[in-house]
């Protein structure tokens, strides 16, 4: 099957790919980095506790993330788990691949994936302007 842009698509690399949802959902809820995501293993998920955990973040340093009620329910939904331990076994190509059909696919201009971190950002900044009232 040809994909929109010419390629080939391969396994996982269509116009809706199953982990496609739970990692933008992954992204929007936690403010993580692509790189974060694409690194993100099962260890590093405490269900019990609801954290998450960066190993290996952009400046280096580790840290720990509550863990929302919806990203919780969207990773305990993942059923195929990767021999390598990783949440989203995917390439950086299959991501952008997958993300800007998705977004051709809604009618949607001038969104980058990085958009996610800022709108995350967005949405914190709103409720800890409200609890702080």
């Amino acid at each position: 099957m040809a994909h929109a842009r010419g390629r080939k698509e391969t396994s996982g690399e269509g116009h809706n790919p199953h982990w496609l949802r739970p990692l933008l959902v992954t992204a929007l809820h936690t403010g993580l980095r692509k790189g974060e995501l694409l690194a993100l293993t099962w260890k590093d998920i405490d269900f019990a506790a609801n954290i998450l955990r960066v190993e290996r973040s952009k400046n280096g340093e580790k840290r720990a993330l509550p863990l929302s009620r919806t990203v919780q329910s969207v990773l305990k939904g993942i059923k195929v788990r990767s021999m390598t331990g990783r949440v989203f076994p995917i390439s950086v190509r299959s991501l952008r691949v997958a993300f800007e059909a998705a977004l051709e696919k809604a009618e949607i201009e001038n969104f980058h994936f990085h958009d996610l971190r800022h709108s995350f950002a967005t949405r914190l900044s709103r409720t800890v302007s409200i609890c702080t009232r």
